[in-house]
């Protein structure tokens, strides 16, 4: 990171979530600020080829040494056990819309 600045979150318009999570906006709100999110799951684009997506919670995310200039949040959650099922719901969305198994370009099409 340049000058120590904040990583920057950009959000899926049709957020991924945990039926049992509450107060979205708020926790968006939190995570975009890199404050704590008690309980909370990220799903997030990966930044590596080999892998389409990421499962932390959210303080990992704001770890100095995970800090990149950007995430693209997809989904979250509030347990693992709940960001498993986020990521069965996005596969199987991914393949129904498209045909086939691309989550990465299919979700990062949906972000712009």
């Amino acid at each position: 990171m340049v000058g120590g600045s904040m990583s920057t979150y950009r959000f899926l318009p049709s957020l991924y979530i945990n039926e049992h999570i509450t107060e979205v906006a708020k926790k968006k709100w939190f995570i975009s600020h890199g404050l704590p999110v008690r309980n909370c799951y990220a799903i997030i684009l990966a930044h590596h080829s080999q892998c389409a997506l990421e499962i932390m919670t959210v303080e990992e995310l704001h770890k100095k040494f995970r800090k990149r200039e950007h995430y693209d949040v997809v989904g979250l959650s509030n347990s693992r056990h709940g960001a498993f099922t986020l990521l069965e719901r996005i596969y199987a969305d991914t393949y129904a819309n498209t045909g086939d198994y691309s989550v990465k370009a299919y979700l990062q099409s949906l972000m712009e």
